[in-house]
């Protein structure tokens, strides 16, 4: 989940999505994210972009060696 709102959070940031509403969308009716959880941007709104920047920044660390992962 924080992989996918990471990366929403870039599409966003490339204005690729006008809003994170569109993101939700295309998730929900195109790649069948589960309805009632509102797609990634709504539960990252629901968690508190806080705590997910937070949790983004404490997995980033985890493993940072690899250089798959770049920092958020």
């Amino acid at each position: 989940m924080l992989a996918m709102i990471n990366e929403a959070a870039r599409v966003l940031e490339e204005g690729i999505a006008l809003r994170p509403l569109d993101i939700d969308m295309v998730k929900v009716f195109g790649y069948g994210f589960p309805r009632w959880r509102g797609g990634p941007m709504h539960f990252a709104d629901e968690t508190g972009l806080d705590e997910i920047l937070k949790l983004l920044r404490d997995y980033a660390m985890t493993d940072i060696s690899s250089g798959i992962r770049r920092r958020c």
